[in-house]
């Protein structure tokens, strides 16, 4: 039950921060349909990288192992990001996009990050009643798995800033996709050390790994911050149709 109490009080404050930015947002309803569209992906961008891994490995003849987690790792921003992008395609949203690109990025980023914490929590409930593992913990264990969410929710957000921005700035399904690009730079790099000190790669041991890790995501989240500050006082250039 903790980790079903955390995820919902992470819902709780992550849909606290969409009302406020549905307050501010120009065309609520794409807002709205844009959030919805997000809230599948996660589980989607998961299942198409990790099939895609295992047949690969089929056809290779690999040794399971390390082999799927591996491609998952490495894979997981080229998935993840793409599909965020999936509520542009409404054209609805992409003229909402051009208005108020930062806004709606981080609407999107909130319906991903909800998608991906219940599909994350919904697994590993089904893990534990599949082994006769029943969670005894209180939810006040999990408080650092609702700050990490909270801090991806943000993350997810600022991610799909970049594209959406080059798009209001200039209409081009080119820059769009450069904009993708460096969103997918930014979310391996954020992923990737994390994933190596999950398998201890650095030798520092759990304790270090764990606060190694979180001021890794603190950085990143100070400096994306001050990313999307710089983007929202951008002006958009991109005529609207």
């Amino acid at each position: 039950m903790g980790l079903l109490i955390s995820a919902g009080v992470e819902t709780a404050i992550a849909l606290s921060a969409l009302g406020y930015l549905l307050f501010r947002s120009q065309n609520r309803r794409a807002a709205a349909l844009a959030f919805v569209i997000a809230l599948p992906m996660s589980p989607l961008a998961f299942y198409t990288v990790e099939y895609a891994a295992r047949a690969i490995r089929w056809s290779l003849m690999v040794a399971d192992g390390w082999f799927v987690p591996g491609v998952v790792i490495l894979f997981a921003a080229p998935a993840q990001e793409p599909a965020k992008w999936l509520a542009a395609a409404v054209p609805m949203v992409r003229r909402a996009i051009r208005s108020q690109p930062v806004t709606m990025a981080l609407v999107v980023g909130l319906g991903f990050s909800i998608g991906e914490a219940w599909f994350v929590t919904l697994t590993f409930v089904w893990m534990f009643s599949g082994s006769g593992y029943t969670d005894p913990w209180d939810p006040w264990r999990f408080s650092g798995f609702v700050i990490d969410w909270l801090g991806l929710s943000f993350l997810h957000g600022a991610f799909v800033a970049l594209p959406f921005a080059a798009f209001a700035r200039s209409g081009s399904f080119l820059l769009f996709l450069l904009g993708g690009l460096a969103g997918m730079t930014l979310h391996f790099f954020l992923s990737y050390p994390s994933q190596l000190l999950r398998f201890d790669f650095f030798g520092l041991g759990n304790v270090w790994a764990l606060v190694l890790v979180w001021c890794w995501m603190t950085g990143f989240v100070v400096a994306c911050a001050l990313m999307l500050w710089w983007l929202a006082r951008r002006p958009s250039t991109a005529v609207k149709t």
